[in-house]
C-alpha cells in the first residue's frame, strides 16, 4: 500500500499541476517506490555525455524523464571549455556553486 506517499501527494497536486514537490518519507513506512501512483512524475539524471549519471535511476517504463543533472567526472569527463561533470546552481545565501543530483535534473 502506498497510503502514505498518495497522501503526500494528494496534498500539493491538482490536475494540472507540474510544480516540483519533495517530500522525505521514511523508508519503512513505504516500502515500495511510488512511481505508478497518479501525479508521480519520475527523473534520471543524466551526466556530461548524456548517459545515465551513476547514482541515478533506471528501468524501462519506469523514468519518465531524463535530463542533466551532473555526474562524476570518473564516469563521464566533459568536454572543454566544461571544468567538471556537476550542475552550476543556486546555494542558500544567494550563492553559486557545482552540485550533482536528480535535484539538478528536475527542474528540467
Amino acid at each position: 500500500r502506498h497510503d502514505l506517499a498518495l497522501d503526500a501527494i494528494e496534498d500539493t497536486t491538482s490536475p494540472n499541476d507540474t510544480e516540483a514537490v519533495t517530500r522525505t518519507v521514511d523508508p519503512s513506512a513505504c516500502p515500495d517506490i511510488p512511481t505508478m501512483l497518479p501525479g508521480v512524475v519520475t527523473v534520471s539524471a543524466t551526466g556530461a555525455k548524456g548517459l545515465k549519471s551513476s547514482y541515478s535511476n533506471y528501468g524501462k517504463g519506469i523514468i519518465d524523464v531524463a535530463a542533466p543533472g551532473g555526474d562524476s567526472t570518473v564516469y563521464q569527463t566533459p568536454e572543454p571549455p566544461a571544468v567538471n561533470g556537476l550542475i552550476l546552481s543556486t546555494l542558500p545565501g544567494g550563492k553559486f556553486g557545482y552540485k550533482a543530483g536528480t535535484s539538478m535534473a528536475s527542474p528540467h
